[in-house]
């Protein structure tokens, strides 16, 4: 039984490390975008009660370095009840390509975010579909470094979207530590041309992909999911290539504080969608976590039994070191800091969140 035990465990080890190692692989292959493709883009932000931050996101896509006779934008202000929809109104009246289409919350055929973005992309015009969030401020030259990453095989780009807290607070330092390793996951899996997440704070794929797997009629099931499973369908059901942009200028930052609370609700809307994964997918991620944790209680176990203490040690010394490493190499590709002490807060706080809100956000009633 102990021998099962040992071997289990040493597997778990080994699978974590190669996983990681994997990643680091899959950043290493990421091609450079150098394209210079001005096609019509349609750029696309779902927001609701969102009046602290929508005028900072549209000041951004207003003064975007792209042609403006080849750009639109698109507002869908979803049921907000705060005063998001007069402020709309204000920008829409002095901007003419700023577009707004507003949805009651009422109305019997609303069903959260797909169906608000549904509704505005069979509006729009643009052979490329971009999006964005309402906390987020892509820089001037965003729109025109994500379509430089299109050319005739590419249909989906993915762009990286930290989060900042502009008060340097240690949770939002945190925060923005996990943003990165959100990041590394996605960026070392279209690496390696196995693209499993995404974030919908920095998207873009060609309409014809929308309307090829017809957009999120296969998804609607879940809350969340406009952006990883609407990823893992095309790279299913299509034969388009998906490509990680890593310009500094595709980088969409998302100021914001975060409160524990709303960090909470955020990561559950996100995290509900693994039950919708491909079932190879969900081992992985239950296989990764389950190893994480490991580490962990071997280090309790040996501490507190006094046995293989050198053994636990050296295994989450190493786990520590690998962890580093990879944060770092994602560091170097998207221009971020932080420091060790915050790094050491981030790996119990990563543990923590995935063991408590991982299995809560597979059940109860989850709201957009």
């Amino acid at each position: 039984m102990f021998f099962i035990f040992k071997t289990t465990l040493f597997l778990l080890f080994f699978l974590y490390f190669l996983l990681l190692l994997r990643l680091w692989g899959g950043l290493r292959k990421l091609k450079t975008c150098s394209g210079n493709n001005l096609e019509p883009v349609s750029v696309i932000v779902a927001m609701k009660n969102e009046e602290k931050n929508v005028r900072q996101c549209l000041d951004s896509l207003i003064n975007q370095n792209y042609p403006r006779n080849l750009l639109e934008i698109f507002i869908i202000d979803d049921g907000s009840t705060d005063k998001t929809s007069l402020i709309l109104d204000e920008y829409n009246r002095k901007n003419t390509f700023v577009s707004v289409l507003k949805i009651d919350s009422s109305e019997p055929i609303h069903r959260g975010k797909k169906n608000a973005l549904t509704r505005t992309i069979k509006k729009s015009n643009g052979k490329i579909l971009l999006f964005t969030d309402a906390d987020c401020v892509p820089q001037k030259n965003w729109v025109r470094s994500m379509t430089s990453c299109f050319d005739s095989k590419v249909g989906l780009v993915v762009g990286f979207s930290p989060l900042i807290d502009p008060s340097n607070s240690l949770f939002g330092n945190i925060l923005k530590i996990d943003s990165l390793a959100a990041g590394i996951v996605a960026a070392g899996s279209i690496g390696l041309n196995k693209a499993v997440t995404c974030t919908g704070r920095n998207l873009a794929y060609r309409r014809e992909v929308f309307d090829q797997i017809n957009g999120f009629e296969k998804i609607m099931n879940s809350i969340s999911g406009d952006d990883d499973l609407f990823l893992q369908l095309v790279k299913k059901k299509t034969n388009w290539e998906t490509r990680y942009a890593t310009q500094i200028e595709s980088i969409v930052p998302s100021f914001q504080t975060k409160s524990f609370t709303g960090f909470f609700r955020q990561k559950r809307r996100h995290l509900s969608a693994g039950k919708y994964y491909n079932f190879k997918v969900q081992i992985g991620y239950f296989l990764f976590h389950l190893a994480n944790l490991c580490f962990f209680l071997f280090l309790l176990f040996s501490v507190f039994s006094g046995k293989f203490l050198l053994i636990s040690f050296s295994l989450f010394l190493s786990k520590l070191i690998v962890d580093w490493i990879l944060l770092k190499a994602g560091c170097l590709i998207f221009s971020m800091v932080f420091t060790f002490s915050t790094f050491l807060f981030w790996e119990v706080f990563f543990l923590f969140y995935h063991l408590v809100i991982g299995p809560v956000s597979w059940i109860g009633k989850i709201k957009w």
